[in-house]
């Protein structure tokens, strides 16, 4: 078998953000030209090696008893990528009866994600890796068409996260996946909980339908263009979800309710208006989910804004277009939605005069 190569797009998220982390809600993510790229290569030796432009020491692995070991103590970083290697050919084993034999391979893997001093764009660096890391796995044990699934992919990628206690909604897999501006639906978390509980096999849950899924490409404008600034500074969803609730309960939960109602008529808006390209209503869409979510991160006293995205859109405020942070906040990226080339343009003057830092990006549609 020759080098098996597959890529993924950064993706960032438009709308829903927030209220997505929870069973049945939606959120509009697109994906955009950086990438992440993994080469792997079969070998017979008794080690595989690992190679990443995130750090300049090779990593060299292999199995034992089925489980990846890996020999520097610099792999304990990557524990995202040995997790996928032990799910991905544990399920490739059973499909296969227990007849293949765990190999090693040399794999090496390639980010544009991330800026060079390593500093995060929130381009979903985790998600592009657990992406093209399966879709090569999958290849490699099962061969190229069980890699074009993309449930498949999605749910084996789910269960990985899972066993390693990643919060995320998984939205940033699902566009990376399909490479498409994609409507996400997130499934019965709590349904999900039960069944890992209920199941000494995780891998009966992939052949099963999870309720509440849904991944819905949609028909992306042509003329409706993005135009990016990076805050210059990482912001984590992982920490941002843990942190801490000070305000009464009752009422956060009350609130949190109101705000899971609202986000889903916003997205059901905003399906509507993609679909039928009506710019004044995606506007208005966009600006009431940035509005929701700033009132949702005040209320649980959860950092949002900063001063670099003030600055952002108070430069553009004059100009057709709609703002809104992308992710999560307090760092990271925000957009601005533009109706044409020529605003997205205009855009990118005004926060260069600014002294902001726009990203040279561009959909994938």
């Amino acid at each position: 078998m020759s080098q098996i190569n597959y890529q993924a797009p950064g993706k960032l998220f438009l709308a829903g953000e927030y209220a997505v982390t929870k069973s049945y809600q939606r959120a509009l993510l697109v994906p955009v030209n950086r990438f992440l790229s993994v080469h792997l290569v079969p070998t017979s030796e008794a080690q595989g090696t690992m190679n990443t432009n995130q750090i300049a020491q090779t990593i060299t692995w292999e199995f034992s008893n089925r489980h990846v070991k890996y020999h520097e103590k610099a792999g304990q970083s990557f524990a995202l990528i040995w997790a996928l290697i032990e799910h991905v050919s544990e399920y490739a084993e059973k499909q296969l009866d227990n007849s293949i034999t765990l190999q090693p391979f040399h794999l090496t893997i390639e980010s544009e994600l991330d800026a060079t001093d390593g500093t995060k764009y929130g381009l979903g660096s985790s998600g592009a890796l657990s992406v093209a890391l399966t879709k090569a796995l999958v290849h490699f044990y099962l061969g190229p068409e069980q890699a074009k699934d993309p449930l498949l992919i999605f749910k084996l990628i789910a269960v990985t996260h899972s066993d390693l206690n990643m919060l995320g909604s998984l939205g940033d897999v699902a566009c990376q996946l399909l490479r498409t501006p994609v409507i996400y639906q997130n499934w019965n978390r709590e349904w999900f909980s039960q069944q890992i509980k209920n199941h000494d096999n995780w891998i009966d849950l992939i052949s099963k339908d999870w309720p509440g899924l849904q991944l819905i490409p949609v028909p992306w404008p042509k003329q409706w263009q993005l135009a990016v600034v990076w805050s210059q500074s990482a912001s984590s969803t992982e920490k941002l979800l843990k942190s801490h609730q000070t305000k009464n309960q009752k009422q956060m939960k009350d609130f949190s309710h109101q705000f899971k109602t609202d986000s889903e008529t916003t997205l059901l808006g905003i399906q509507s208006a993609i679909e039928s390209q009506d710019w004044e209503a995606m506007k208005t869409h966009i600006a009431n989910n940035y509005r929701q979510i700033k009132a949702y991160t005040n209320q649980q006293d959860k950092p949002y804004l900063t001063s670099t995205f003030i600055t952002a859109n108070n430069e553009i405020a004059m100009l057709d277009c709609v703002f809104k942070i992308a992710g999560a906040g307090a760092g990271d990226c925000a957009y601005a939605l533009c109706q044409d080339d020529k605003t997205k343009d205009l855009v990118i003057k005004k926060w260069q005069e600014a002294h902001l830092t726009p990203l040279p990006l561009q959909l994938i549609l």
